[in-house]
């Protein structure tokens, strides 16, 4: 029995489909999948569909930030009142403690890995697409530092006149209502000067694959824009 041309264009979109959903987590994805052979305007075609996934997403996460997440604080602040602050404090130690040590561990053996992909000449791009787990861990291992010294040098965070609220807030603030963001997440590097896109905003947290810069928004704005950090915060919320 032959197949019709809509049954043979239906299961050729639904392939399309599940080459997308396993390779859209890894950066570069689409290079990955032209050097594989997938066909130009399959791959097109793919990043429509990401295109319109990440918009999708990012509406959910606007409405989030603004209606839900407050909710939740306010939620959590009364639920920590009902403790003694000592306990809180000890139990989130321990949990910030053993969450470092398994980042710094995670860290050292990516890098261990990317050296010797190195050595052996595995290109760039391919050794790129692992970035998007040690960039995750990069960034969870520079926020539980952060909190860790809050807990440590709370009397020393104050006097910064900021509150650990009005920090939390600031971190919140989209990266792209302050840079333009091209397909994929990628813009020019402020940081240096390229000819083409290598910064990546990914979970409001940039990485470039040029000069390697990386840090939340808070990082970013007092880099790119010489502030300090009481000032940086007080500007973003």
């Amino acid at each position: 029995m032959i197949e019709s041309s809509s049954t043979v264009a239906w299961t050729h979109k639904k392939i399309l489909k599940v080459l997308w959903w396993l390779h859209r987590h890894l950066v570069g994805w689409q290079a990955a999948l032209a050097r594989k052979g997938v066909a130009t305007q399959d791959v097109d075609l793919m990043d429509d569909w990401e295109d319109r996934y990440q918009q999708i997403i990012d509406s959910y996460k606007e409405d989030y930030r603004e209606n839900e997440l407050p909710k939740v604080r306010e939620q959590l602040a009364e639920f920590e009142e009902e403790f003694d602050k000592k306990w809180v404090d000890e139990r989130k130690m321990g949990y910030l403690d053993s969450e470092i040590a398994k980042e710094n561990t995670k860290l050292s053996e990516a890098y261990r890995e990317n050296q010797q992909l190195a050595k052996r000449d595995v290109p760039y791009w391919f050794r790129s697409l692992l970035l998007e787990d040690t960039l995750k861990t990069s960034k969870g291992l520079k926020k539980h530092t952060f909190e860790k010294r809050l807990i440590l040098y709370p009397q020393q965070e104050n006097k910064k006149g900021v509150s650990l609220e009005q920090i939390a807030k600031a971190r919140d603030f989209p990266f792209e209502q302050l840079i333009e963001l091209g397909r994929n997440n990628m813009t020019k590097c402020p940081f240096h000067i390229e000819k083409t896109a290598s910064f990546l905003v990914k979970n409001n947290w940039g990485y470039c694959f040029g000069c390697a810069w990386s840090g939340d928004i808070l990082a970013f704005v007092m880099e790119r824009d010489k502030k300090g950090f009481v000032e940086t915060v007080k500007s973003l919320i």
